[in-house]
């Protein structure tokens, strides 16, 4: 299971990322990376980079596609894939210091 072979923990949290011309939100999010749902996710192992937006500020990122389960684009079923940071958003790591995330909302609902 893929629980098992996080590095780090991970809270549900909904926040904007942007790679490429593509727009996603996240299922999950921690220090070691994300999951998030998309139409079409990338392929296994795909490196990636991007932004995440939390509190109004627009974090650069590098990773890579840990794990994916598809969906069926024909069908509007999104698949989500997991993405492991190999360059971490500089200013994201002091939101899970202390325990923080648990305490504020970064983004939305």
């Amino acid at each position: 299971m893929k629980d098992s072979k996080r590095r780090s923990a991970r809270e549900r949290r909904r926040v904007l990322v942007r790679f490429g011309r593509s727009a996603c939100f996240t299922v999950d999010i921690g220090e070691g990376g994300f999951s998030a749902r998309l139409l079409r996710p990338l392929p296994l192992h795909a490196p990636l980079e991007g932004s995440v937006q939390v509190e109004g500020k627009t974090l650069p990122f590098s990773g890579r596609v840990a794990w994916i389960r598809p969906g069926d684009w024909q069908l509007q079923l999104p698949g989500t894939m997991g993405v492991r940071f190999t360059r971490a958003p500089q200013g994201l790591l002091g939101l899970f210091d202390a325990g923080n995330l648990q305490k504020r909302r970064l983004f939305g609902t």
